[in-house]
């Protein structure tokens, strides 16, 4: 079994195995490719190793981050009074 084949089948696994704990298929596949990749990796990158559409990769990447996303946090600027 070479190294991209270990890969493929432990992003399939994880698949698999997140769906029977409830989590998206998917989310777990991008979830797991996470994890094996070497780099940082951009949604297109994602979107190429799974074949999956630039939707589903953006939308299931979001939703990994949770709380990590600025946009989270909706805080009004301060006025800077200058005087």
């Amino acid at each position: 079994m070479k190294l991209t084949e270990a890969k493929q089948q432990f992003i399939h696994s994880w698949g698999v195995l997140g769906s029977q704990w409830g989590i998206n298929r998917t989310m777990a596949q991008v979830h797991s490719l996470l994890l094996v990749a070497s780099k940082p990796l951009s949604t297109d990158e994602v979107m190429e190793e799974l074949s999956i559409s630039r939707g589903n990769a953006n939308m299931n990447l979001r939703d990994l981050m949770g709380p990590y996303r600025q946009s989270n946090y909706s805080r009004r600027p301060e006025r800077i009074l200058f005087g």
